[in-house]
C-alpha cells in the first residue's frame, strides 16, 4: 500500500514540477522582432525552474522517506517527461 502511494506522490511531484512549463507558454512577448528569442530565454528559464523544483520535491522525499526514495524519484521523473511529451505534442499541433 505504501508503494501505491508513494507513486502516485512521485507522479503528482512531477506534474507539479511541469507547471513552470505553462507559464512560459502564456507569456508572450508584445515586439515580434523579439520573439524568437524570448520565448527561447523563457522556454529554458522555465526549464532550469522546473529542474529546480523536481530536485527539491526529490531532496524532501530523501527526508522524509529515504526507503521509497529510488520508486518516489523514477516516478516523478517519467511523469514530468511524460507531461513534457504531451505538451509539446500539442504545441506542434497548432
Amino acid at each position: 500500500m505504501t508503494l501505491v502511494l508513494t507513486v502516485l506522490l512521485g507522479v503528482a511531484a512531477g506534474l507539479i514540477g511541469f507547471i513552470p512549463h505553462l507559464f512560459s507558454a502564456k507569456t508572450r512577448p508584445k515586439e515580434p522582432s523579439a520573439a524568437g528569442f524570448s520565448m527561447i530565454a523563457m522556454g529554458m528559464l522555465m526549464t532550469f525552474v522546473s529542474f529546480a523544483v523536481l530536485v527539491a520535491e526529490i531532496a524532501v522525499c530523501r527526508f522524509i522517506a529515504p526507503s521509497h526514495l529510488l520508486v518516489f524519484g523514477i516516478s516523478c521523473i517519467l511523469s514530468f517527461l511524460f507531461a513534457m511529451v504531451v505538451y509539446t505534442f500539442r504545441l506542434a499541433r497548432r
